[in-house]
């Protein structure tokens, strides 16, 4: 199953149903676009991607974790001061600076920035809601 964004109508389709929770059939919508048209939209304009098929709920997607490992601080998953390892140790910014050092404690690794999520995709792989705390990070 594939999940793909209508930019024409601005919602999110798995398969040829919207997954928004309104009813409705792109089956005949795209069926009539040519082959062209449909590579067309598979291209960028104005550095934004218009039409792209995605993976369906393929459990290969960050986690997103809800809060900060260290000080427990809630993170936004829209957020851009939010660092992980490749592991998904997730950290807010300010104990990935002034705690850890840029290092995450757990696997030694550097800590990034988190990307971001587009909001769109969110209905289809949300953030997970599992806390995790290291006791003793922030001691």
């Amino acid at each position: 199953m594939t999940v793909s964004f209508a930019p024409d109508t601005g919602h999110v389709v798995q398969g040829h149903k919207r997954v928004d929770g309104e009813v409705g059939d792109y089956t005949s919508e795209l069926l009539r676009q040519s082959k062209r048209e449909r590579q067309e939209w598979t291209g960028y304009r104005d550095g934004r991607l218009l039409w792209a098929e995605l993976p369906f709920d393929t459990g290969h997607v960050l986690e997103l974790r809800p809060n900060c490992e260290c000080c427990d601080r809630d993170l936004d998953p829209a957020s851009t001061d939010v660092l992980m390892c490749t592991y998904e140790c997730t950290w807010c910014r300010d104990c990935a600076e002034n705690i850890l050092h840029g290092v995450c404690p757990n696997c030694g690794g550097e800590l990034v920035r988190r990307p971001i999520r587009p909001a769109r995709l969110l209905a289809v792989d949300p953030p997970s809601t599992e806390r995790v705390v290291r006791p003793g990070c922030g001691r």
